[in-house]
């Protein structure tokens, strides 16, 4: 796989590989979603900073997929970052702020 530096930052292929990985997320393989969802978020950054919401929603997908492959400290941090962008852009009672809250809260209670 070409790294993210060497590839257009085109909202296509971003997209393009968030639908590939919620794909393979959803058929039980987060382990393969794992390195496309980090490359749609390298290419978000890239194309849009590391503030932009964007970047949040890409944040919070591949906090999902940690989290399915046991991971829940990495995602952890991933869903604060990810709020802390939505909270700054949105405010605290956004849907997408509420959601990530939530997201955090269900972590907590996740047996470790």
């Amino acid at each position: 796989m070409a790294s993210a530096t060497s590839v257009r930052c085109s909202p296509s292929t971003s997209w393009l590989l968030d639908s590939a990985a919620t794909y393979q997320q959803t058929h039980g393989q987060p382990g393969t979603a794992r390195p496309l969802l980090e490359w749609a978020l390298h290419l978000n950054e890239a194309a849009y900073g590391p503030g932009h919401p964007h970047v949040a929603n890409a944040l919070s997908k591949l906090a999902r997929a940690l989290v399915d492959l046991g991971e829940p400290v990495t995602a952890r941090s991933l869903l604060e970052r990810a709020l802390r962008i939505d909270e700054t852009t949105y405010g605290p009672d956004h849907p997408a702020s509420v959601s990530l809250r939530q997201a955090l809260r269900q972590l907590d209670d996740t047996p470790d």
